[in-house]
């Protein structure tokens, strides 16, 4: 008897009698349920069953209290769930304390392989969606611009492997960033350069060279990249500790940051996004943190540390923020995304190790459209995922359902 069936007939052992299983703790069932679930697409019918008759015994006022009443509400949660990935599901609706998960990041698609064709990748590294939805990736091992629609269907590619003299030439494209005309700035780690185009490639202009003085950068930078609703340019300068702010046609600004590690100070930046208030999100890759600071470089509040819990970073390379204010950060060695509120507060988190659909192995650029869609550039699997929340609707009567569009 293999241990899905045999935890199939315990738990319907269980469910025939209902004082028996009302005084069963459902806390118990957890790690054999997640166990059981992982890979398949189904909730065992036997433990629909118990929990069926688990909810009749809430309602009727029987004594369920505490923890089995939280996990109950979640495992109760499955009932109306339609993913593939059921074991990451389960992690999102069961593993914390708490009032039930109200909704999930569903996976919705991929694209991509390695290769140099069109749609191939070899190390996509940043990610941007423009107003129209269109994505651009800076498919960083073949010194390119890729443009694709919202669903991953190849339009145009641009770039070709130089040292950054020849115009439209990179070396290794790092982040990408597009302004409320559609223009494209790209970042260029081994070229010391930022370039702009067209939404089709064209050439526009270009800025930057090797040092430290200011619209210069060091190697590995310039890294990530962010424009406001002004067309001010964002860069983060890591090697040299500070972010720099330009015009759009690259006229140095400001600049702020010191090799300190105290708050406030940018240790050392690579990821940067800016909201609709004009404030600045940076990701602190060596003090795993993220900054938040006004358009000038005045520090407002941080939160993070290292680690592997909720709120905690291993290497947080990319930051975005949503229409809402929410901020999100690509969690590279822990292979998550985590989801918070501008203020920092914890919201969700999903994503494990591995190569399996909602699975990353080093989740580097993330960008948000205006449907609320994450793109997420999955750099080792040569692959870009797509995420969509889908919110569980409650009923007293039925069992919730989860929203799909």
């Amino acid at each position: 008897m293999n241990s899905r069936k045999f935890l199939c007939s315990s738990i319907l052992a269980i469910s025939v009698s209902l004082t028996v299983l009302v005084a069963l703790s459902i806390a118990g069932q957890v790690d054999a349920v997640k166990a059981t679930l992982t890979g398949k697409n189904e909730v065992p019918p036997a433990l629909m069953d118990a929990i069926n008759k688990t909810q009749v015994a809430k309602e009727q006022g029987k004594n369920i209290g505490g923890n089995d009443t939280k996990i109950l509400d979640r495992l109760n949660d499955l009932r109306g769930l339609k993913l593939n990935e059921r074991a990451t599901t389960l992690e999102t609706l069961i593993d914390s304390a708490g009032a039930p998960a109200n909704g999930f990041y569903a996976f919705i698609k991929k694209w991509g392989i390695l290769g140099s064709g069109g749609g191939q990748f070899v190390y996509p590294h940043g990610i941007a969606v423009d107003f129209s939805g269109n994505v651009y990736v800076a498919d960083s091992g073949n010194s390119r611009i890729q443009k694709f629609t919202s669903d991953g269907n190849f339009i145009r590619q641009w770039g070709s492997e130089g040292t950054g003299d020849g115009d439209g030439q990179f070396y290794e494209p790092t982040d990408v960033a597009i302004d409320s005309s559609g223009n494209v700035y790209v970042s260029d780690i081994a070229t010391f350069k930022v370039q702009k185009f067209t939404s089709d490639g064209t050439f526009i202009r270009k800025w930057g060279t090797e040092g430290s003085g200011n619209g210069q950068f060091r190697y590995p930078g310039p890294q990530g990249i962010a424009v406001d609703s002004s067309g001010n340019v964002y860069v983060a300068d890591g090697p040299n500790h500070r972010i720099q702010k330009f015009t759009s046609s690259g006229t140095f600004i400001t600049k702020w940051g010191t090799t300190e590690t105290g708050p406030g100070h940018s240790g050392d930046p690579f990821g940067i996004a800016v909201d609709s208030s004009g404030n600045v999100y940076v990701s602190d890759i060596i003090n795993n943190r993220i900054q938040k600071f006004t358009n000038t470089g005045t520090f407002i509040t941080h939160w993070g540390m290292k680690g592997s819990g909720n709120g905690q970073f291993d290497w947080p390379i990319d930051v975005a923020v949503d229409s809402s204010g929410n901020v999100y950060v690509s969690d590279l060695h822990n292979n998550r995304i985590q989801k918070f509120t501008s203020d920092g507060t914890f919201i969700t988190k999903w994503g494990t190790e591995g190569s399996g659909d909602g699975q990353f192995v080093y989740p580097f650029g993330i960008a948000i459209n205006s449907s609320g869609r994450v793109y997420v550039a999955d750099d080792h699997n040569y692959r870009i995922q797509v995420f969509l929340w889908k919110p569980i609707f409650y009923n007293p009567i039925e069992p919730p359902i989860a929203a799909f569009k």
